[in-house]
C-alpha cells in the first residue's frame, strides 16, 4: 500500500560536504564520492526511538523493537551475505541488478533498537552524538570490523573497491529514526563519533521513516544517489526545476519516490561504470540502423549527440523482464490498479553531463532529463476549479485541457504544468537545485486531461511503437534542452536540427532503430511556437542546410507559459523564426507558411528564401518580416501581406536584439518601392492596376492606396477587406475577403476557404 500523502511534497535533503569539488584530469564519476559503487560494501543499519515522543506501535512495528520486514538476515530492506543476494527483492538485489552484477550492497541490522530521549536535543547532530554514545558504552566488546573494510572518501580521484584497506571509519551506518513521515539526509549529522576504536562520519540518515520496507527503499536509494556521485535531483524530485521552466516525470536514483521505473538510468549506469554505451553516435557518415535487446537484462542503450549542443538523446528498451522494471506502485489511495508504463521504446534528452571526468553535476545537472512523450507537446489551458482527491491521497487537482499543438515550447502529459494558479500576477519560480522550499515551484501534476482520468507519473502512454518516428515535422520533436534566465525572463534559443529517429521494428524483445542527421523536410502540418527558433547548420556536420516546407506550418505565439513574470500583460513573447546566414529556407509547392501573433521571420544576410510557385507565405496580424538586404529572396509563389505586416530592409536588422522591441516600417511607409519588388516579386514581374503599367513614381501610391483599403475601382469587392496581394503572372491586385474580382475575373483565394 502506498503511504506518500502528497506527491509533490516530497522532502528529500542533501547536504554538501566541505570537500573540494575542484575537477582535475585524474578525476572519474566511475571512482564514486564516497564509496566507489563497485565491488562489496558492507554496511550497518541502526533503528533508533524516541520514548518520549511516541509510544505508538505502528501495526506489527512496536515502537521499541526492529519491525519485522528489518529481522531476519536476509530481510526486505538487505541481503547480509552476498550468497543471499537475489533470493529477494530487496535493496541488495536492487543494486546488483542495477550494477550488473559489479556492485554487491549487504547490510547488517544492529541486534537493539535504541532508545533515546530528547531532552531538548533537537538538532540532528546532537541526536546522533547520543546514539553513539549509547552504544559505545552499551556494546563495549562489539566487533566493529567486518563494517570497515574500505577506505572512505575516494573523492573520485581513486577506485576504493580494489585491493580494499580498513581506515579505521565505519564505511557507510545507515540511521533510521522512527518517525512517521518521509525524509532523509545523505549524511551522518555532527561530525566524528567515536565508536571504539573505530569512528563513524559516513553513512545515512532517514529523519522520517515509513512504516514499510517499500518507503525505506526509496528513499534510501534517492539519498544513496547523492552518496555514489553527487546525483542531481531528476523527475521533479522535491519539486526542483533548477535551471530550466519545463520538468517531466522520470526514473534515476535521485527520482522523487514516484518514478516511472524502479530503475536507474541509462545515463547513470555508464557514468558509474557499471556498463558501457552500446551505440554512441556522435557523427555518422550515412543513415545508421542499430538494434538494442532489453536494457536492464543487457544493459543495451543508444546515446546520440543533439546538434547545436553538448547534450545526447538516450533511448532504452524496456520489455519489462527484470522484477523490478515498473513503476513501484500499483495502486492507489483505494486499491485501484494504476496503470504501468507498458513494453517499448522510451527516450529522454540528457543535459547532466556529456563524460566521466565530468564530475559534481548536482546544481547544473538538476532537473537535465526530459522524458519525450509519443503524444507530443500541446497548449494547455485549465478549469479553474482546484480539488482534493482522495484516491490520489488528497493530491491537489485541477482539469487540464489540451488546444492547440505546440511541439517547441509545448507541455505534455508527463510534464508539471506551470500557471499563475493563484492569480497573483506571477507564477513562482525557484532555481535551487536542492529543495526550493522558500518559494516553491508553482507547478502541478496531470490527474485529468481532456476530461479523461490520466496519470502523469506513472509512465502511462511514455513507450514509443514499432513504426513511431520523430523528426523536424513531429510532435514531439529532439531539441536541446533550454535553460531559463529567471532575470531576462528569457529561454535560450531553440535550435532546429536534422536529426531524425525511427523505431523500425520491435520483435522477440529487440528493436531495430534508424538514426539519421539530415532530415530537414517538414512533411506534414505543424505549428511552432517560441521565444527564438534558429534553423543554421550545427558546422560539425556541414557548412549549411537547407530547410524544405512540403506542408502547412504556422509560426504563433505559445499559449503556455514560458516565462515566469509577464511581459506587455503576457506570459509569451512573440515567436520568431531566424534563418541563419548562409542556410536556405525554401517553400516548395502547395506548401503554405502562416505567420501570425506578431511573429518575426528574420532573414539574414546570406541566408536565401525560396518561395517556389504554387507556395504560399501568408503574413498576418503585426508580422514582421526582417530581411537583410544581403539576403536572397527568390519568389515564384505568392506572397500575403496584412496591412499590419511590418516589413524592414536593414543592413543591421540581422543585428538587432530580439529581447528589446523592434523599430520597423510598415508597409504602408515604404517609400523605396524598387526595393520591395527586389525581395517580393519575380525579376520581370511589372504592377499594373486598371489594367494599365504603373512606374515606379505611382508604384509607390498605389502601395499605400490599396493597403489603406482606399482603392476606389468598381471591381474590386468587397472593398473593406482589401489589402494587397501580388499575382505575379497578371495584375496587382486586392484580396482579403473569400473571393474578389478585377477586370472581369472572378478570384476564389483557396488560402481563406
Amino acid at each position: 500500500m502506498r503511504v506518500i500523502k502528497y506527491l509533490s511534497l516530497l522532502t528529500f535533503l542533501f547536504l554538501f560536504t566541505t570537500r573540494s569539488f575542484t575537477q582535475i584530469q585524474e578525476r572519474s564519476s566511475t571512482y564514486g564520492l564516497v564509496h566507489t559503487p563497485k565491488g562489496n560494501l558492507h554496511a550497518l543499519i541502526i533503528f533508533v526511538h524516541f520514548p518520549d515522543e511516541d509510544t505508538t506501535n505502528w501495526g506489527k512495528w512496536k515502537y521499541d523493537e526492529i519491525p519485522d520486514f528489518a529481522k531476519p538476515d536476509n530481510n526486505s530492506l538487505f541481503s547480509s551475505e552476498i550468497n543471499q543476494i537475489g533470493t529477494k527483492d530487496n535493496l541488495s538485489k536492487w543494486y546488483n541488478d542495477m550494477s550488473m552484477g559489479k556492485f554487491k550492497f549487504t547490510a547488517d541490522i544492529f541486534p537493539e533498537s535504541i532508545p533515546l530521549k530528547l531532552k531538548g536535543r533537537q538538532s540532528n547532530g546532537n541526536i546522533n552524538k547520543e546514539i553513539f554514545l549509547y552504544i559505545d558504552k552499551q556494546y563495549p566488546n562489539y566487533d566493529w570490523s567486518k563494517y570497515d573494510q574500505r577506505k572512505n572518501n575516494p573523492s573520485w580521484k581513486i577506485d576504493n573497491s580494489i585491493n580494499p584497506q580498513p581506515d579505521g571509519n565505519l564505511d557507510y551506518v545507515i540511521l533510521l529514526y522512527r518517525r512517521k513521515g518521509m525524509g532523509g539526509l545523505a549524511a551522518i549529522q555532527g561530525g566524528y563519533f567515536p565508536l571504539g576504536n573505530y569512528k563513524v562520519s559516513s553513512g545515512y540518515t532517514s529523519v522520517r521513516t515509513n512504516t514499510n520496507s517499500e518507503g525505506l527503499s526509496d528513499l534510501f536509494i534517492h539519498e544513496f544517489g547523492h552518496n555514489l556521485y553527487s546525483s542531481p535531483h531528476i523527475g521533479i524530485a522535491n519539486g526542483v526545476l533548477g535551471q530550466y521552466l519545463r520538468g517531466t516525470s522520470a526514473w534515476s536514483m535521485s527520482n522523487a519516490t514516484d518514478r516511472v521505473f524502479y530503475t536507474v538510468n541509462a545515463w547513470e549506469r555508464w557514468y558509474l561504470g557499471w556498463t558501457e554505451i552500446k551505440y554512441d553516435i556522435v557523427k555518422p557518415l550515412h543513415d545508421t540502423i542499430v538494434e538494442i535487446d532489453d536494457y536492464i537484462t543487457t544493459g543495451d542503450a543508444i546515446r546520440i549527440r543533439i546538434p547545436h549542443s553538448n547534450q545526447h538523446l538516450w533511448i532504452e528498451n524496456h520489455q519489462k523482464i527484470n522484477t523490478f522494471d515498473r513503476h513501484r506502485y500499483l495502486k492507489n489511495a483505494f486499491g485501484k490498479e494504476l496503470t504501468n508504463p507498458k513494453k517499448g521504446i522510451y527516450m529522454y534528452v540528457e543535459n547532466i553531463s556529456p563524460a566521466r571526468n565530468s564530475i559534481h553535476s548536482f546544481n547544473t545537472g538538476a532537473n537535465g532529463i526530459r522524458v519525450l512523450h509519443p503524444e507530443g507537446n500541446h497548449n494547455f489551458r485549465y478549469k479553474d476549479s482546484l480539488y482534493k482527491e482522495k484516491k490520489w491521497w488528497g493530491q491537489s487537482v485541477y482539469d487540464f485541457y489540451t488546444t492547440t499543438a505546440n511541439p517547441i515550447e509545448g507541455y505534455a502529459l508527463n510534464h508539471v504544468v506551470m500557471f499563475d494558479y493563484n492569480k497573483d500576477g506571477h507564477i513562482r519560480y525557484n532555481a535551487n537545485a536542492n529543495h526550493p522550499r522558500s518559494k516553491k515551484n508553482e507547478g502541478m501534476y496531470i490527474f485529468s486531461l481532456n476530461n479523461q482520468e490520466r496519470c502523469s507519473w506513472t509512465g502511462e502512454g511514455l513507450a514509443f511503437k514499432a513504426g513511431s518516428i520523430i523528426n523536424i515535422a513531429t510532435n514531439p520533436m529532439v531539441l536541446p534542452l533550454r535553460k531559463y534566465n529567471q532575470r531576462e525572463r528569457l529561454m535560450t534559443s531553440a535550435y532546429l536540427n536534422g536529426l531524425s529517429i525511427k523505431v523500425l521494428s520491435i520483435k522477440e524483445g529487440k528493436s531495430k532503430i534508424s538514426i539519421a542527421y539530415n532530415s530537414y523536410g517538414i512533411n506534414q502540418k505543424t505549428r511552432w511556437s517560441a521565444q527564438e527558433i534558429i534553423f543554421q547548420a550545427d558546422t560539425a556536420y556541414e557548412q549549411y542546410a537547407n530547410l524544405e516546407l512540403n506542408a502547412d506550418l504556422t509560426l504563433a505565439k505559445s499559449q503556455t507559459p514560458a516565462i515566469h513574470d509577464k511581459i506587455n500583460g503576457s506570459y509569451n513573447r512573440s515567436t520568431i523564426l531566424r534563418i541563419a546566414s548562409g542556410n536556405t529556407f525554401e517553400i516548395n509547392k502547395d506548401a503554405i507558411l502562416r505567420l501570425t501573433d506578431s511573429t518575426h521571420l528574420i532573414i539574414e544576410k546570406e541566408a536565401k528564401l525560396i518561395i517556389e510557385e504554387g507556395a504560399y507565405l501568408i503574413c498576418d496580424k503585426q508580422v514582421a518580416l526582417l530581411i537583410d538586404e544581403n539576403a536572397i529572396i527568390n519568389n515564384n509563389g505568392e506572397i500575403i501581406l496584412s496591412k499590419k505586416t511590418q516589413v524592414n530592409f536593414l543592413n543591421d536588422a540581422v543585428s538587432q536584439s530580439v529581447v528589446k522591441p523592434i523599430s520597423l516600417q510598415e508597409i504602408t511607409n515604404l517609400s523605396n518601392v524598387k526595393l520591395f519588388k527586389k525581395y517580393f516579386l519575380t525579376p520581370n514581374t511589372a504592377l499594373f492596376y486598371k489594367g494599365k503599367r504603373l512606374k515606379d513614381k505611382d508604384e509607390s501610391k498605389i502601395i499605400r492606396r490599396f493597403n489603406k483599403a482606399q482603392a476606389s475601382h468598381k471591381k474590386f469587392t468587397p472593398k473593406k477587406y482589401i489589402d494587397f496581394y501580388i499575382d505575379n503572372k497578371k495584375h496587382f491586385i486586392a484580396v482579403r475577403g473569400r473571393k474578389f474580382s478585377y477586370k472581369g475575373f472572378t478570384y476564389k483565394n483557396p488560402i481563406f476557404k
